[in-house]
C-alpha cells in the first residue's frame, strides 16, 4: 500500500522539525507550509504532516488525538527510531 500523507500530532512542533530534518534526513516540503501549528516533511511521493496538538482539523472543529503509531519507510540506513515523548515509532529500511 502506498500512503501519500500521514498526520502526526505533537506538543513540540518546533522540536519535531529538527528531528525530521536532522535525524531522519526528511526535508521540509515547502517553506510556505511551515507555520506555528503545521509542518509538512517529505516530497511528492510521501509526506509526514506534523501538527500542533491544539490545531483544529481544517474539515471541522475537531482537535487531533495523539495515538500509538508504527510506520515503516525506505531510507539510506536501516534503523528504528522512537520519536521522543510520543507513541510514534519509525522503522527505516535501508
Amino acid at each position: 500500500m502506498h500512503i501519500l500523507e500521514l498526520t502526526l500530532q505533537t506538543t513540540k512542533l518546533k522540536e519535531m522539525r529538527k528531528f525530521y530534518v536532522r535525524i531522519l534526513n526528511i526535508p521540509l516540503f515547502e517553506e510556505k507550509m511551515d507555520s506555528f501549528t503545521f509542518k509538512a516533511f517529505g516530497d511528492d511521493n510521501g509526506l509526514f504532516i506534523v501538527v500542533d496538538k491544539d490545531r483544529e482539523w481544517f474539515m471541522g472543529n475537531k482537535k487531533p488525538v495523539i495515538s500509538k503509531m508504527r510506520v515503516k519507510i525506505n531510507g539510506n540506513k536501516t534503523m528504528e527510531i522512537q520519536i521522543p515523548e510520543h507513541p510514534y515509532t519509525i522503522e527505516v529500511v535501508g
